[in-house]
């Protein structure tokens, strides 16, 4: 074979390179090929899933403090005080047990009436004396009792008083609810509870309160806390 027989010819040669430029062309026309010189932008993330909340809330929504409670000196101004020549003893306690009364409900109310037993508080060493104040209809008994070292004509008698029971109104434990609640959490809740009972001192109401505390970026759990009234008539969360 001679040797311009082995070369391709012209026109072979040319279809093979019109066939060069146009693969280059479709290629550059092409969207899916990447281009060296372009960027891309990192795609949009959305907003983070919101938290698993565990456990069940309770019907009331505690939103802040609770307005309409009495102040001190609305306490003090409802039950006038007895005091100097003439007054007995007895007339002098009776006005404390009726503020005590009204601090503990913490709501306006009327008191109805207000008495011991035998008419009057036993003056005797360690003696005590049920007296009772009646307030929106609720019988509260305080038991008056006179310390041991009282002797007969003392001037100043020294005395403790106990309630047999706890006033307990729904409007005062929202609000300490909120307060007590407010630091740990931005939701706070109640069972719905009645709006004046008495309640027995060391045990559970029966009722709770809860807030929400975040336990991690995906989960918020409903911590429960018993309304429980102590031995000396407090009441305290958990």
């Amino acid at each position: 074979m001679d040797t311009l027989g082995a070369m391709a010819s012209p026109s072979a040669f040319l279809r093979v390179l019109l066939g060069v430029v146009v693969v280059a062309a479709a290629s550059a026309c092409d969207p899916s090929t990447p281009d060296a010189g372009a960027t891309t932008s990192p795609a949009t993330a959305g907003p983070p899933p919101s938290p698993v909340v565990v456990g069940r809330e309770r019907p009331v929504k505690i939103t802040g403090p609770q307005a309409g409670l009495l102040t001190q000196e609305q306490i003090e101004a409802a039950v006038p005080g007895k005091s100097g020549p003439g007054v007995s003893f007895t007339e002098q306690v009776l006005p404390e047990l009726q503020e005590k009364t009204l601090d503990m409900g913490g709501v306006p109310g009327k008191i109805t009436a207000a008495t011991c037993a035998g008419g009057k508080i036993k003056l005797a060493p360690m003696a005590g004396t049920w007296c009772t104040v009646v307030f929106r209809g609720l019988r509260v008994d305080w038991n008056v009792v006179i310390e041991p070292d009282y002797r007969p004509g003392d001037g100043v008698i020294h005395y403790t008083v106990h309630p047999r029971k706890r006033i307990l109104t729904a409007k005062l434990l929202y609000d300490h609810a909120w307060r007590y609640y407010e630091d740990m959490s931005d939701e706070v809740r109640c069972d719905k509870l009645p709006e004046i009972w008495l309640a027995e001192k060391g045990k559970s109401t029966g009722y709770s309160c809860q807030y929400l505390r975040t336990v991690s970026n995906t989960e918020r759990r409903w911590v429960d806390e018993e309304i429980f009234v102590r031995d000396d008539g407090e009441f305290r969360f958990g």
